[in-house]
């Protein structure tokens, strides 16, 4: 009995560790993961905001 909902809870855990930082969303959708690499870095801000933009592109462009 004890067994059944730990094994169900560690899946959503695992797929959430590697992109914390990001949505649930993304972790569906691997490339914007390349990005970052893509562009040098500059502010945090700018490439947050780039590696957004491509992300919804992306996104969109999967649509």
């Amino acid at each position: 009995m004890t067994l059944l909902p730990f094994s169900a809870s560690p899946p959503k855990q695992t797929s959430a560790v590697p992109y914390s930082a990001s949505p649930p969303r993304r972790s569906s959708i691997q490339p914007p993961t390349r990005t970052p690499t893509q562009h040098p870095i500059e502010h945090p801000k700018k490439t947050l905001t780039r590696t957004l933009l491509t992300f919804f592109k992306q996104l969109f462009s999967v649509f």
